[in-house]
């Protein structure tokens, strides 16, 4: 909902020069001098040659009235192309037609940019506003969208738009762009889940402070706000976007734990106990059954991979640990089961398991 305004020496978005052509599109983007990072932002790794990754940034609430819902930003960075830049829809002009009256309205012409990462947080850090930082868990189609359609934005066609302080403002612009790049998993997340708040209380809990500004809006807003909205409808507060990304990226590596970590984990394991056997692989596939065939061709291709990278992903997702500890519990239960002659356990976790699959088959809800 905070608003970077056009200063002076802009002079209405004509700043700097343009930046080339980024993989054949017309890239409008704002070539600022460098400036010092804040302090959050210089702690993170730099990005592969070849490498691309966005982070959603959010800024914490500043002291002027147009900033006291805070502010966020998409910000991209790929070093082949000589990106290293955040796009906003927090932009206005100052000297635009009955300003005042607009803003207290909602009805101003606001547009987006990219300037150099940064100017932005250089200017956010001298204004002693918190940066909070997020890195978007993207595929390299998903960045591609993203950056796609962030570039299509800021095209001088393009990047006008008339403001509404709840349905049209930089943050729901930076919610679209989110759900765009993850295809359509945020609104399905979130477009029948009740928000907390209407649009009124939550206006009210973060303009409440400074009376005359809340008085204005009170006055101004009219009946519409007080209707019941969703989840998605409160993301025009840039916090709850950055809330709502949280618990969809905790979401993500608990499942990905699962996906990458205990399959990775299983072949690895498998390759592993193989190599330390000593049988011969060759005459171990001539009399083997299909179900070892199988085990080992997906073995074989994991323990080809980088095991640099397989460690990281291992490593890298606090979900890995409990994920690994039920795997080593059914491992350590079975093992147990065949010393002891247990029949019993052992058909007990055949069955089980079969059961669980047969409802994924399915496609059954699982609880």
């Amino acid at each position: 909902m905070t608003s970077r305004w056009s200063k002076p020496y802009i002079g209405n978005m004509r700043v700097g020069c343009l930046r080339g052509i980024l993989l054949s599109l017309y890239f409008v983007l704002l070539s600022w001098s460098q400036a010092g990072f804040a302090t959050e932002v210089s702690e993170i790794p730099a990005v592969p040659a070849n490498g691309a990754e966005a982070w959603l940034v959010t800024f914490g609430p500043g002291e002027i009235y147009w900033e006291r819902f805070g502010h966020n930003a998409i910000w991209l960075r790929e070093p082949a192309v000589g990106l290293d830049h955040t796009f906003n829809f927090g932009y206005f002009d100052f000297e635009q037609e009955n300003f005042l009256l607009n803003f207290a309205r909602g009805r101003m012409l606001y547009f987006s940019v990219a300037q150099s990462a940064s100017r932005e947080f250089d200017f956010y850090r001298q204004e002693n506003r918190s940066i909070r930082l997020q890195k978007l868990n993207l595929s390299s189609s998903q960045y591609q969208q993203l950056r796609d359609h962030l570039v299509n934005e800021i095209k001088p066609e393009n990047r006008n738009y008339r403001y509404d302080y709840y349905l049209n403002n930089c943050s729901t612009r930076i919610r679209d762009a989110l759900d765009i790049a993850l295809d359509g998993a945020l609104s399905a997340r979130t477009e029948a889940i009740p928000a907390n708040l209407n649009f009124r209380d939550q206006t009210r809990r973060l303009t409440q402070m400074q009376f005359w500004f809340y008085l204005g809006l009170e006055l101004s807003l009219g009946s519409p706000v007080d209707r019941a909205v969703t989840r998605w409808d409160e993301m025009f507060i840039p916090m709850v976007v950055a809330d709502e990304i949280a618990e969809m990226s905790l979401a993500h590596d608990e499942v990905m734990a699962w996906v990458l970590g205990l399959s990775h984990l299983v072949n690895i394991a498998f390759a592993g106990a193989l190599a330390q056997s000593g049988e011969k692989v060759p005459l171990l596939k001539k009399i083997s059954s299909s179900t070892f065939n199988a085990q080992l061709n997906v073995a074989t291709q994991v323990v080809s991979e980088n095991p640099h990278l397989y460690f990281e992903i291992q490593q890298g997702n606090v979900n890995t640990g409990e994920v690994n500890k039920q795997f080593q519990k059914v491992l350590d239960e079975l093992v147990t089961a065949v010393g002891k002659q247990d029949e019993t356990v052992f058909t007990h976790h055949m069955h089980a398991a079969r059961e669980r699959l047969a409802i994924v088959e399915n496609k059954t809800e699982i609880g």
